[in-house]
């Protein structure tokens, strides 16, 4: 169903290469001498021309962590930075993509205790642990959820949604922005306020919120 090419090779023909043989998603796009960002975002997403493969971005690689000839960091110094990453993915909502080698959990590597600690981390934020292709499923899903109309009337919120994917699993949320005017009457206007609100949206075609 996917594909991650070795050594993260790719150039400007690679997705259209692999949407033509029949992949459904790839996970190359990542950086091999750090961590981060490749694609600027933690977003599974459809790139500009293709029709069917998704990328799932690769976010973190242990050779990029620990290799002497790339970050080369201590262990101390590595867990920083992937808990930079995964508090991003529970805040904004993303998908963290982490490629650990299997050879790194022996020697010549030892890189195992690590890991543990890395997993141990990411547990503690309660996240949906998923294969990559059902990460790529979800988000095709979520892909195929339509507004068709957003109203705001008086003290209410109206949502009139679109989908033909009738079981999303784990669910999708809306997430409300409520009015900068709120804010202000409410008192609290500092970067600290919560502005928004999230709901689990279980499929339901019209919804209303009061506020």
């Amino acid at each position: 169903m996917g594909v991650r090419i070795h050594w993260l090779l790719q150039n400007c023909q690679t997705f259209q290469a692999l949407e033509k043989a029949g992949f459904l998603y790839d996970s190359t796009s990542g950086y091999n001498e750090t961590i981060g960002y490749r694609c600027g975002t933690a977003q599974v997403f459809l790139p500009s021309g293709l029709k069917k493969l998704f990328e799932l971005p690769l976010h973190i690689q242990d050779t990029a962590l620990f290799y002497p000839n790339r970050m080369n960091l201590s262990e101390k110094e590595a867990l920083y930075l992937c808990k930079k990453l995964i508090k991003n993915a529970s805040i904004y909502a993303g998908v963290l993509t982490i490629n650990w080698h299997q050879r790194s959990l022996a020697p010549e590597r030892l890189w195992g205790d690590f890991y543990i600690k890395l997993l141990k981390e990411l547990r503690s934020e309660r996240p949906w642990f998923a294969t990559a292709s059902q990460i790529v499923e979800w988000f095709r899903k979520r892909r195929a959820v339509f507004f068709d109309k957003v109203q705001f009337l008086g003290n209410k919120f109206r949502f009139i949604l679109r989908t033909d994917e009738p079981d999303i699993h784990p669910s999708l949320l809306l997430r409300v922005h409520l009015p900068f005017i709120q804010r202000i009457q409410s008192g609290d206007i500092s970067n600290q306020y919560q502005n928004y609100f999230d709901i689990e949206w279980k499929g339901e075609k019209k919804i209303e919120i009061s506020i």
